[in-house]
This record gives structure tokens, C-alpha cells and sequence, in this order.
């Protein structure tokens, strides 16, 4: 029995002396949409589903009132993988921001997946998903510059 102890206790300190995280700290991240558009914001995420067919995901939806915000924190520990508004979201295809059921913009995932993104409002830019504190905000701008779709915007 003694042996057996003196053996588990080697290998956890030898273990700990091959780990390349041990001592490692991990990283917080704070991400945060704000919507400052003068309406209500739903962020409605694609996915593919089974068949792979891209479908719109409600269960994930997030909903945030005029002048609110939605943030969420995610704690990294080594080795580290990284946060993003693609996490956040639960990786999706694209998303649609919608605008009280009546305007909607639409982004597709770039920059991840070696698509450069375009538009330099895409939330899925490198430009918001850069550091460990981002906001990306939803502005009046934004609102203006949507597609009206009437009422059927899902």
C-alpha cells in the first residue's frame, strides 16, 4: 500500500513538472452588445441543422430593449481558446439583428473561417473580437440602414 501511494505521488509531481499551464492565470473576457437604435433589438442566430439545411435557431435568441445592454463573461483557462462574439452567440452561420419585427440587417461569419468580412459593422469582424473587454454597439444608424421587412423579419 505504502508503494502504491509513494507512485501516485511521484506521478502527480512529475506531472505537474511537465505541465506547460501549471502556473498559467486564466483570462477573463467581457463581452457586451448595447443597443442604443431607439427600438428593441432581437439577435436571432442561423444554424445548420441536421440535414444541413440553415435554419433560424429562436431558442437562442437574445432580445435587448432600447438603451440596455446584453453582456456575458466567459473565464479562459490555459491552454487558452479565445472568446468571441461567435462564441458568445453559440456559433452560428450568420445572424439577423432585427429591429421591432420591422427592419433587419444580417451578418454572415467572416474572418474566422478565411471569409474577410466586408461590411465594418460586422460583428464578426476581427475588429470586435480582438481584446478581452469589447462592446459592439447597435446604433440609430444601424436601424436606418436596415431592410425593411414588414412584420416577417424571422
Amino acid at each position: 500500500m505504502k508503494s502504491i501511494i509513494v507512485f501516485f505521488l511521484l506521478s502527480v509531481l512529475i506531472g505537474c513538472g511537465h505541465c506547460d499551464h501549471c502556473d498559467d492565470q486564466p483570462i477573463e473576457y467581457v463581452y457586451s452588445i448595447q443597443n442604443s437604435s431607439g427600438a428593441k433589438v432581437e439577435i436571432i442566430p442561423y444554424t445548420l441543422n441536421s440535414a444541413g439545411v440553415e435554419e433560424v435557431n429562436l431558442s437562442e435568441k437574445i432580445t435587448i430593449e432600447n438603451s440596455k445592454k446584453y453582456t456575458e463573461k466567459f473565464r479562459d483557462l490555459a491552454p487558452y481558446d479565445g472568446f468571441s462574439y461567435y462564441k458568445l452567440l453559440n456559433y452560428p452561420k450568420k445572424i439577423g439583428i432585427v429591429f421591432n419585427n420591422s427592419r433587419k440587417i444580417t451578418y454572415q461569419i467572416c474572418d474566422f473561417n478565411g471569409t474577410p468580412c466586408i461590411d465594418s459593422k460586422n460583428i464578426f469582424s476581427n475588429d470586435y473580437n480582438n481584446g478581452t473587454v469589447e462592446t459592439y454597439i447597435i446604433t440609430a444608424s444601424d436601424f436606418h440602414n436596415a431592410i425593411h421587412c414588414n412584420g416577417n423579419c424571422f
